[in-house]
């Protein structure tokens, strides 16, 4: 396997965007089935991707999430769920908790005398988001949608539950029935992001919050420039840069749509008046521990992206060679 060059300095910019409702009086109807009673009933569940590269661009906004197109199966066995749930670990890291704006989603899950605070969380994957916010906020309902059944590292909590479902479809049984949405890495699943968040905006309740956290297939150097074209040989060559770029030619060739990735927080702005704020943010994140001037904290992140980078050259192997890209690559 080609190395990841590891002392390149690189790094992987993560962009999140939040869109918090405008309160109104919209009736609120809740649509969930009995909570699981064993672990075997949580099994459902789609596999999502995270793109990772030597340093990768990832956005993020409080919008929602969908699942990888039929025309582009995931690879959702047991070693990509472990991976998923690295990845997890490394955004969690980074990012200091399982949002950036935690006042916000707090706000929107607070406990209310006549509704149950309920989460979406499109192309759940792993589960591990999932189960992490029903543990931070255990008086609310949350529901993991994916197009594969999980693989939880642990027993979720009773208000965890997972169903499988494709988010290209119909959501309409979800309408007005959840105060956050969340949508991480299922961008190249979608196959019109601007009729998503019309339907993410149908599914939030009044006040509600979307999220959405995604990656850009490109690296940065330690200036924050983005690499050009490299060939073995150049000084800085990146085997990671040169996986990105055939990754993110083969997800375009699957899905044209891919490039929405950079227009997050525009098509959120299209659906209207309906957002009280969007907020985008970019983070960029280290692959490997190349500074020597890190704190712990991003060294920890730099080596987790860096286990993450090398468990997607397995990921994105299948999806290379249907499109013919070398072996090599």
């Amino acid at each position: 396997m080609p190395q990841l060059n590891g002392n390149v300095k690189v790094e992987v910019p993560l962009r999140e965007v939040h869109g918090r409702q405008l309160n109104s009086l919209n009736e609120v109807r809740t649509v969930f089935p009995p909570p699981p009673r064993t672990l075997a009933e949580t099994l459902h569940a789609i596999q999502s991707y995270m793109l990772p590269g030597d340093l990768i661009r990832i956005q993020g906004v409080y919008a929602d999430r969908a699942n990888p197109l039929p025309s582009c199966p995931p690879k959702a066995d047991a070693t990509e769920h472990k991976r998923l749930d690295l990845q997890h670990e490394m955004l969690t890291a980074r990012m200091g908790g399982l949002f950036l704006c935690p006042d916000v989603v707090e706000r929107a899950l607070a406990p209310r005398e006549h509704s149950q605070p309920a989460v979406l969380d499109v192309g759940t994957g792993s589960g591990s988001w999932a189960i992490g916010v029903a543990q931070m906020f255990p008086h609310a309902n949350v529901v993991g949608l994916d197009l594969a059944p999980v693989n939880p590292i642990s027993q979720p909590p009773p208000n965890c539950r997972f169903q499988c479902g494709d988010v290209n479809e119909d959501l309409s049984r979800f309408y007005n029935s959840f105060d956050v949405v969340h949508a991480r890495a299922i961008i190249q699943g979608i196959r019109d992001y601007r009729v998503f968040l019309r339907e993410v905006v149908k599914m939030l309740r009044p006040g509600g919050v979307f999220i959405s956290l995604e990656a850009q297939f490109e690296l940065f150097d330690a200036d924050r420039n983005p690499f050009g074209a490299q060939v073995p040989g150049d000084p800085n060559f990146s085997w990671m840069h040169k996986l990105l770029t055939a990754a993110g030619r083969a997800m375009i060739a699957r899905n044209p749509g891919l490039p929405e990735v950079e227009r997050i927080a525009d098509r959120l702005a299209e659906c209207g008046d309906v957002w009280e704020e969007i907020s985008p943010t970019v983070l960029y994140t280290p692959i490997g521990a190349w500074d020597q001037n890190m704190s712990q904290p991003e060294r920890r992140v730099g080596e987790l992206m860096a286990r993450n980078c090398l468990g997607f050259t397995d990921a994105a192997r299948p999806l290379l060679h249907s499109l013919g890209e070398p072996p090599e690559v």
